[in-house]
């Protein structure tokens, strides 16, 4: 056979090549236009509604990180995949939650069709207790007491987790999960 076949002076073999790379760009075309993207935008704000900026943000596809940035943070996504997007935390503010779904996982799954924006609410972490004394009151209680911090964070305080380490401080363990005041008796 023939490398190009000529019937009535017509090269047949190499119209079929053609027409064969014309299929598969047209075809690749199609393909690319249902891959279609959108912009994912991430924002951040305070509990109160202040916008605040500059939280490490990642994007990742199949547990993978394919992109980062830092909010307000924009990245392409492909339409109808899910990725995964992750906010972390800084100094004195902490991930409360997403103000569009209420989750409080910092890391959630995504899909979108369209450009959209979700933001992270972000509180303040509250500052410590202060003033603990603790008293004997015999050789086998203990009463302690403190002063509830100044700033709560945005959030009321309703109780403190009492625990106890008998080498020093390396390992803990909890006695009492909420005292529900800022007192405590350990006997």
């Amino acid at each position: 056979m023939n490398i190009l076949q000529n019937i009535n002076g017509k090269n047949y073999q190499l119209a079929l090549v053609f027409a064969s790379v014309a299929l598969l760009f047209s075809f690749g075309a199609a393909f690319a236009s249902s891959q279609s993207t959108s912009q994912l935008t991430v924002n951040s704000q305070d509990n109160i509604g202040n916008t605040i900026t500059g939280f490490f943000t990642t994007l990742s596809q199949n547990g993978k990180q394919i992109a980062t940035g830092f909010t307000p943070a924009t990245f392409t996504l492909n339409n109808t995949q899910t990725y995964t997007v992750q906010v972390g935390s800084f100094g004195k503010l902490m991930f409360d939650h997403w103000l569009d779904t209420g989750s409080t996982n910092a890391a959630r799954d995504i899909s979108i069709t369209s450009n959209s924006t979700i933001t992270a609410v972000y509180k303040t972490v509250p500052q410590p207790p202060t003033g603990l004394t603790a008293t004997a009151i015999s050789s086998s209680q203990i009463n302690q007491s403190w002063t509830a911090p100044g700033n709560n964070g945005g959030s009321a305080i309703t109780g403190y987790m009492i625990e106890r380490s008998s080498d020093g401080g390396t390992t803990w363990s909890t006695v009492q999960s909420n005292t529900g005041s800022t007192t405590y008796s350990d006997t």
